[in-house]
């Protein structure tokens, strides 16, 4: 997974970003919360459920509003997904397999 997250043509930081959310260590209030025990880890915004990386980038309402309105058909592996790693590697492996099947029907 690291060398197709570090090979793909997109800005550096936007690769690091990557990086370091399949690595969770992002500072979200629940990785926070692991580390200095008087951090909430609720999200401070929704109040709904605790800030993981999950929960910033897809679960918390304006987000999964975005992914809604997006053309990326990510929402069934997502609801699998307990991590950004374990989406990441489906989405790699949903992409292979379309570009091979794009190829054999060229």
């Amino acid at each position: 997974m690291w060398k197709w997250l570090w090979s793909l043509n997109i800005p550096p930081k936007i690769r690091l970003f990557g990086w370091k959310c399949c690595r969770n260590i992002l500072p979200t209030n629940l990785s926070l919360a692991k580390r200095m025990p008087q951090k909430d880890p609720m999200c401070r915004i929704c109040q709904g459920e605790e800030e993981s990386i999950m929960h910033a980038l897809f679960h918390y309402h304006w987000a999964s509003k975005v992914w809604d309105d997006s053309n990326l058909s990510i929402m069934d592996e997502l609801a699998k997904s307990k991590n950004l790693g374990t989406l990441f590697s489906t989405i790699s492996v949903k992409l292979r397999e379309e570009v091979r099947l794009l190829w054999v029907v060229a």
